[in-house]
């Protein structure tokens, strides 16, 4: 008998009970708890529950590989506050989550106990609660999207066949054929039962408009051995994907497709997986990608993978909190284009509809940056559709309910209008045509009585847009350059944007945005990280305009971008940039002018600490505190390749620095040439120092007796250029009684000397990982090439004694001892001024003169008007003068001599040998010419390079 609180509770059935109804709220407890695995330690855990998601989350990988950030394990804390209080007080009953995270950088790690947040925690009745709120977690039905293919019988007989998509959320869409073979649609059809063609539908997505995707795959679902095979599997499919949808055939095509919305599609395979994926927006992506996933939705394939994918991306696109910096460049999507008000720069004729002023992408950029700035706080923002969005910022105050409406209308006019445009000879194509004729077959098409009536509404649209669009984030300065746009998101070169490097000077405004996009790719260690990237957005009018006055845009971005390459990661460069506008002046200056200058810096990045002192704008001291400075920088070292490198880097950094007084008109050609000329001096002094040490430890010495260097040409006169290389005469002189050296491998003098010599030209122009010293031709020794390397002093006596002919002593008129001990380089010098001064026969010097400028004239002809120094009447001409001078008089008058041509021919003037207007004529001749070549040298790449007039920029010009 039942009591009054319980019925008698009575079982009809006639099976016996097998099993016992499950304890439901038991079930609920110990399947949470084992999810969390409290209390249990962390070697005992399972994989399983909340230590498999972090299993399957950890290892992170930096982009670059270099940083690995481990799981460890987690601790699970106990509550902080009881059930009943958090019923009271209205708090969520939840223990604290402590991860420890391991931190590796090749050998440096680093352990650390990370508080994660609060989880919250079951009751003991199986519940939560939650905001004071007591909730029971129950299952939920949700829909299975698919598709669904299905065959019904006509009442004829005949088969009809339809499919029907079913989204997890939204109206479902049916396709059917009718008894016609006619393709219909239907939208939501329990409750529309009205249905229309699939081309109508199709060119409400757009007629003749390609479609944006992203192929994804998990890498770690694919039954497939290796990362490598998978990969090639699935870009296998990807571009079988593309030439199906693409492919044109006798029926047409489906749809163009454009994968370059992928992460960083320059350097990435087609098809990628979700982890590279995530991988990139966490790390490198930008704003304009985070609007662009705002529209983004799985639409075929492991949806599951793909919802997956977008559910990890919603803090990346979402964000709750930005600082500054972040809005900052956030505003720069909209603010590198130049919107000024007013129509003036609106247009019918030819104007593109979709990326043009006013156009379709101002105003979806009108929507999308501010979801981006406002959708992290605001769920109802977080639309996909650009007339929901606008409508929902309506709602929520961002956007006046006018500014809506006109928004919302002149989108759908300008969708209208570029449908049409596309359905002619179904072109992708979004401008409006730029001739009368095709204005007004697009104005009939679209239903106007008149070509006027069209033009007049179109620019109504496009004016009221560009008025919107220009208010949007009014108090930002712009970031658009002189000439109108500059924008570098997405992956389509903006028209307005490359009409705006060809006005800055670039000849291929779309390789120019390329490039910058590459840098915004983060592709770059310096252009890695999100503040680098919002720093050269901020640096980007000034830098364009800057590489646009030099003399070769084009090259100049090109060497930055080489420059670019070589940086560390970091933000350093930037803010230095936009502290010294001078400093990105120079850079600019450097790159589009000087190639050298800009490789140098391109591999010595921290020159540009350099640049900030002034003592890098003062003259080089003497030559004789260079040699010391090196040779202190040389005696750090014993090895032979850490030698040749830092003297290559001495010397590369001291001709950068004079190259860049030079560049700035600090020091003029001739300054610059008495500079350079005295770093190659000490160069070859240091060297010749640390090799013949080296070089005596194997193979010893001869008492103490050493090698001398004498100087030819440019280095003798001292009047080097950025790219000059080196005549060079090798002489020794030992006593006649020693035939070997008193090393441990003794060698004869000639051997001895011709090696070490060998050593010292190696030394001098073999090329390191720091680049090239210099080029040596000792094609101006005693026999030439017959000759050997090095001469004993009394050979080289009595060769230009005995045997020399009139042009080698020519060149000797330009000889100086570069290196060497004090007595020999004496004797040196004496042999060089009495062979000199010898007395000569006036009509025999006058024809060997005038035979060897026929010789050069024959084998070596002017190249150009440029070729000041083959040109008739050029560098040759005069120096041949002055040498000639000299030589013919020098027996009666030493004093004329001198290493420098031009001071010879003062001299000569002065002795009233030459008129002095004559003197004063070639001299000034000389000095313009070798000016203009020291010029060209800096700026032309490398010393063969020719100056063309036709094909030079307009700044070298």
């Amino acid at each position: 008998m039942a009591d009054r609180t319980h019925s008698e509770r009575i079982n009809f059935g006639k099976l016996r009970e097998v099993i016992q109804p499950p304890n439901l709220i038991e079930i609920q407890i110990t399947s949470y708890l084992d999810f969390l695995q409290k209390g249990i330690p962390e070697k005992q855990r399972k994989p399983q529950g909340l230590e498999a998601v972090f299993r399957e989350v950890f290892p992170i990988l930096s982009y670059d590989e270099r940083l690995t950030l481990e799981y460890v394990s987690y601790n699970l804390g106990d509550p902080k506050n009881t059930e009943l209080e958090c019923l009271r007080e209205g708090i969520t009953y939840s223990v604290p989550l402590y991860v420890k995270l391991r931190l590796r950088e090749e050998d440096f790690i680093k352990d650390e106990d990370i508080y994660m947040g609060e989880i919250p925690m079951v009751t003991e009745r199986g519940s939560f609660i939650i905001n004071g709120a007591e909730r029971v977690v129950v299952s939920q039905l949700h829909r299975s999207p698919g598709i669904a293919f299905e065959v019904t019988p006509h009442p004829n007989g005949k088969p009809l066949h339809s499919f029907r998509i079913i989204p997890d959320r939204g109206t479902w869409l049916e396709v059917q054929f009718d008894n016609n073979d006619l393709l219909y649609v239907y939208l939501d059809r329990r409750r529309r039962r009205r249905k229309f063609l699939i081309t109508t539908m199709l060119r409400a997505i757009g007629y003749s408009s390609d479609i944006d995707l992203i192929l994804l795959y998990d890498r770690d679902a694919a039954a497939l051995a290796g990362n490598d095979q998978v990969s090639r599997h699935f870009v296998r499919g990807a571009r079988l994907l593309v030439q199906l949808m693409s492919e044109t055939s006798a029926d047409g095509y489906i749809f163009r497709t454009d994968l370059r919305l992928r992460p960083d599609p320059g350097s990435t395979p087609l098809a990628m997986s979700v982890q590279a994926a995530e991988l990139y927006y966490e790390s490198v992506g930008q704003n304009w990608e985070r609007a662009a996933m705002i529209k983004a939705h799985p639409v075929a394939g492991n949806t599951a993978v793909g919802e997956a994918f977008l559910a990890g991306l919603r803090p990346y696109i979402w964000r709750k909190h930005l600082d500054f910096a972040a809005i900052h460049d956030i505003h720069s999507i909209k603010r590198q284009i130049d919107a000024h008000r007013g129509g003036g720069t609106v247009k019918v004729f030819g104007h593109n509809v979709k990326l043009g002023r006013g156009g379709i992408r101002e105003i979806e950029f009108f929507a999308q940056t501010q979801q981006l700035i406002f959708g992290g706080r605001d769920q109802s923002l977080r639309l996909r559709g650009t007339c929901e969005t606008i409508r929902a910022l309506s709602a929520t105050g961002h956007v006046t309910s006018v500014a809506a409406e006109e928004l919302i209308e002149a989108y759908g006019f300008l969708r209208r209008v570029e449908h049409r445009l596309q359905m002619v000879d179904d072109r992708q194509t979004h401008s409006v045509p730029a001739d009368e004729a095709g204005v007004a077959a697009i104005a009939t098409f679209l239903g106007y009585v008149d070509s006027a009536a069209f033009q007049d509404a179109l620019l109504q649209r496009l004016r009221c847009v560009e008025g919107h669009y220009a208010r949007l984030f009014e108090e930002a300065a712009s970031l658009a350059g002189p000439g109108g746009n500059l924008v570098f998101t997405g992956t389509d070169d903006d028209p307005g944007t490359l009409e705006s490097l060809g006005a800055l000077g670039f000849r291929d405004p779309s390789a120019a945005a390329g490039i910058v996009r590459r840098w915004h790719h983060g592709r770059y260690r310096a252009t890695a990280t999100a503040r680098a990237r919002e720093l050269l957005t901020e640096l980007m009018p000034g830098l364009l305009k800057e590489l646009g006055a030099t003399a070769a845009p084009d090259q100049a971005l090109l060497n930055l971008d080489l420059f670019l390459q070589n940086l560390p990661a970091g933000v350093q460069l930037f803010s230095l940039f936009k502290a010294n506008p001078a400093l990105l002046e120079l850079v600019a200056a450097i790159m589009g002018s000087a190639p050298g200058l800009a490789g140098h810096l391109a591999r010595r990045t921290i020159l540009l600490d350099s640049v900030l002192s002034p003592d890098f704008y003062r003259p080089l001291p003497a030559v004789e505190e260079l040699a010391a400075d090196l040779a202190g920088v040389l005696g750090r070292v014993d090895h032979e390749q850490d030698i040749l490198d830092l003297a290559r880097r001495w010397a590369n950094d001291r001709r950068f620095q004079i190259g860049v007084q030079q560049l700035k008109h600090i020091a003029r050609p001739a300054q610059a040439g008495l500079a350079y000329a005295d770093v190659a001096a000490a160069t070859i002094s240091a060297l010749c120092d640390r090799i013949e040490q080296r070089f005596s430890d194997t193979h010893g010495g001869f008492r103490g007796q050493r090698l001398a260097v004498l100087g030819l040409g440019k280095l003798g006169s001292r009047e080097m250029s950025a790219t000059s290389d080196l005549d060079l005469i090798f002489v020794y002189d030992i006593p006649p009684d020693l035939e070997a050296s008193d090393g441990p491998q003794p060698l004869s003098p000639i051997q001895y000397y011709t090696r070490l010599s060998q050593k010292i030209v190696t030394a001098l122009t073999a090329h390191t990982n720091e680049g090239a010293l210099y080029e040596v031709d000792m094609r101006l020794r005693p026999s030439g090439r017959a000759g050997p390397l090095a001469n004993s002093l009394e050979g080289f006596e009595t060769y230009h004694a005995q045997s020399a002919w009139n042009w080698e002593h020519m060149a000797l008129t330009r000889a100086r001892v570069i290196h060497g001990p004090p007595g020999l380089v004496d004797r040196l010098a004496g042999i060089i001024k009495t062979t000199l001064c010898r007395p000569r026969d006036p009509d025999a010097l006058v024809r060997d003169v005038a035979d060897m400028r026929d010789r050069i004239a024959r084998h070596a002809p002017a190249r150009s008007a440029w070729d000041f120094k083959h040109l008739p009447g050029g560098l040759f001409d005069i120096d041949f003068v002055a040498q000639y001078l000299a030589l013919r008089h020098a027996a009666a008058r030493p004093d004329l001599l001198d290493p420098h041509p031009a001071e010879m021919l003062r001299r000569t003037a002065a002795a009233g040998l030459i008129a002095h207007d004559d003197g004063d004529r070639l001299r000034a001749t000389r000095t313009l010419l070798s000016d203009v070549q020291s010029l060209l040298r800096l700026t032309l790449d490398g010393d063969e390079a020719e100056f063309d007039e036709a094909k030079a920029p307009e700044g070298q010009r």
